[in-house]
């Protein structure tokens, strides 16, 4: 039976279905049967139309004739069965005002091969499902609905009217799927706005029975924001708690992922419209890698970043909060990110909890800037300088204020810490906690150039490491430490540094020095001050770069002068039970005072002892 320009109207005079060419081949004397079997259906420049705008279906007085009879009615049902149907230039609008969504189907082609389709039980097993040039839209519009009406039934959510599906393969070529919700498409990905085009592939053993769908999938596509989906494998379940995707392999402009990811929901629609907060991921990576290039069509803050990072690990959370166990990181330029990370606060990295325990880190100066470019503004101290930072501890807070417990290695030498950092936007960096050092170049950290490397082992509280704006107070011992050239030995130090003002208590036990006092120390000017109240035990003034020739000195000092060595002293220096040894001749006396000033522009220097004064 061949039909043109069949039209199919509903109760209210509007289109069900219109069909340039309708084409049946059906049973011989089927209607003497109650079982019509509809061998071939053909249809071509169709559009078919389900609408409603109340809780009734504009099909539903065909539903109700082809349904089962009253008890009074002992009459069967007519069973509908199908074998093949093959569709072209076809259009089907599901217009759901009642709800608020409209669905749309167009498909160039469309060859269905059944073994059996039974409307009346709602069986569907189908052996092959051909489509090609098809669109799949999904739009959200005002619904009628009452808000009093829109309550969770205890019905199926995805399968409502109870059908029974199983197709054993589905060929997909040239598709296109569309969900549009309210409001503009943003630039990058939208999950208001997806639009997957160039769909290809083929899904394989599907089923469809009660509220669960089961598949295996192998698709391409290509998204509105430039995502590509090179390839797309995987064993697919769906249900209305669960997509999961098992046996995954993804391929992406420039990423691949495998092999297990899965998104939890309470209700599907509502959660993935709040996909960051709501949706929680499972998902287990192995041999992938990922490209921040990709990651940046979700969060455009990381377009700069370009970096290619090798992962593993289990992941389980959302977006904006998760956890990851053993999880390995590694990007093309050789750092990475080794332990178990939880995340909190995504997609706003500033104010993102991190907790990283039994980590081991490797990253430098361009990694940190590319995730916090106002570092780049950020000169003392000098991150730069630390080079390649390999980084073994914990780590617990905000890129800008945290706590960490663990031991660095450095171009400037190595540091352990039990410390907690800020680094505030505007304002100096603080700290406080516990530092030990090992060999680290404290100079060049801080440019500096009167210091170099440094053993510490103490605490320390303050803020800036700047010397013109630190205000610190340091406690520990000193291994050693490298000044104006001289690497003094054993110090134990207790003093605040304030704008390159230090004032504490000093005990040095060098082998050249052995000095116990209370330090006064200005570095404000160009040349520093000093004013020292302490025992010298012993000193070679030579060695330790404070004089030229051979000085050595001992005795119990008030000094109160500045200068970088004897040829800039000015001040005075006081000295009681003085032993002065120059180039082998001793001096002894029980007081000595040394002066030095500048008269007229010369400089004038006195020394007067119980002894001698001398001008």
């Amino acid at each position: 039976m061949n039909l043109e320009k069949t039209l199919i109207r509903d109760r209210q005079k509007d289109t069900l279905l219109y069909a340039g060419n309708l084409k049946l081949r059906i049973t011989d004397w089927f209607f003497l049967k109650d079982t019509i079997e509809l061998k071939y259906i053909g249809l071509e420049d169709a559009l078919i139309k389900q609408q409603r705008s109340d809780s009734v279906w504009n099909f539903k007085f065909i539903a109700d004739y082809f349904s089962s009879p009253s008890s009074s009615n002992k009459k069967q049902p007519i069973v509908l069965r199908f074998q093949k149907i093959d569709l072209k230039n076809i259009t089907y609008i599901k217009n759901d005002l009642w709800v608020g969504e409209k669905q749309v189907l167009k498909a160039g082609s469309v060859l269905l091969d059944a073994k059996d389709i039974n409307l009346v039980k709602n069986r569907f097993v189908i052996n092959s499902i051909d489509l090609d040039n098809f669109l799949f839209a999904t739009y959200d519009l005002p619904g009628l609905r009452p808000e009093r009406v829109k309550v969770k039934t205890p019905g199926m959510y995805f399968n409502e009217a109870g059908l029974d599906i199983t197709v054993k393969r589905i060929s997909i070529t040239d598709g296109e799927y569309l969900n549009y919700k309210s409001g503009r498409p943003e630039a990058g990905f939208d999950g208001r706005h997806i639009d997957f085009r160039d769909i290809n592939g083929s899904i394989n053993n599907v089923s469809f029975i009660q509220d669960t769908i089961r598949a295996n999938i192998d698709l391409s596509s290509r998204e509105r924001s430039g995502l590509d989906v090179r390839k797309l494998s995987a064993r697919l379940r769906l249900t209305p708690q669960i997509m999961e995707f098992s046996n995954l392999l993804l391929k992406t402009n420039r990423s691949e992922l495998r092999d297990y990811y899965a998104m939890r929901f309470e209700d599907f629609n509502d959660d993935m419209n709040h996909y960051i907060g709501r949706v929680i991921m499972d998902a287990y990576f192995k041999n992938s890698q990922v490209s921040t290039d990709d990651i940046a069509f979700f969060a455009p803050e990381m377009r700069s970043w370009k970096k290619l990072v090798r992962l593993s690990g289990k992941f389980h959370g959302t977006v904006e909060d998760f956890n990851a166990k053993q999880l390995f990181m590694r990007s093309n330029d050789g750092n990475y990110v080794t332990g178990d990370l939880r995340m909190k606060g995504l997609p706003d990295i500033e104010k993102t909890q991190i907790i990283l325990s039994n980590g081991s880190v490797r990253t430098n100066y361009e990694n940190l800037v590319a995730i916090v470019p106002e570092v780049r503004q950020m000169h003392n101290p000098d991150l730069k300088a630390l080079g390649d930072v390999q980084f073994n501890g914990n780590f617990s807070g905000t890129i800008r204020s945290f706590t960490t417990t663990g031991t660095m290695r450095t171009q400037l030498g190595g540091v352990y810490a039990n410390i907690g950092l800020q680094f505030p936007r505007h304002g100096e960096p603080k700290y406080n906690g516990v530092v030990q050092t090992e060999q680290f170049n404290l100079g060049k950290f801080i440019h500096e150039p009167l210091l170099g490397n440094v053993a510490f082992n103490g605490t320390v509280k303050g803020s800036s490491f700047s010397l013109p704006s630190m205000s610190s107070q340091i406690d520990g011992k000193i291994s050693n430490i490298e000044i104006k050239g001289y690497n003094y030995k054993n110090l134990v130090v207790n003093g605040t540094f304030l704008k390159k003002y230090f004032r504490g208590e000093l005990k040095v036990d060098d082998p050249n020095i052995d000095f116990t006092s209370t330090v006064e120390v200005d570095f404000t000017h160009d040349i520093p001050r000093f004013n020292v109240l302490g025992d010298l035990v012993k000193s070679n003034l030579q060695k330790i770069n404070l004089a030229n020739e051979h000085i050595e000195l001992t005795g119990l000092f008030d000094l109160n002068f500045s200068g970088r060595n004897i040829d800039e002293f000015l001040g005075s220096a006081k000295i009681l039970n003085a032993i002065v040894t120059h180039e082998n001749e001793k001096i002894t006396f029980d007081s000595l005072v040394l002066e030095s000033a500048l008269v007229n522009g010369n400089k004038i220097l006195s020394a007067r002892s119980n002894e001698f004064d001398i001008t």
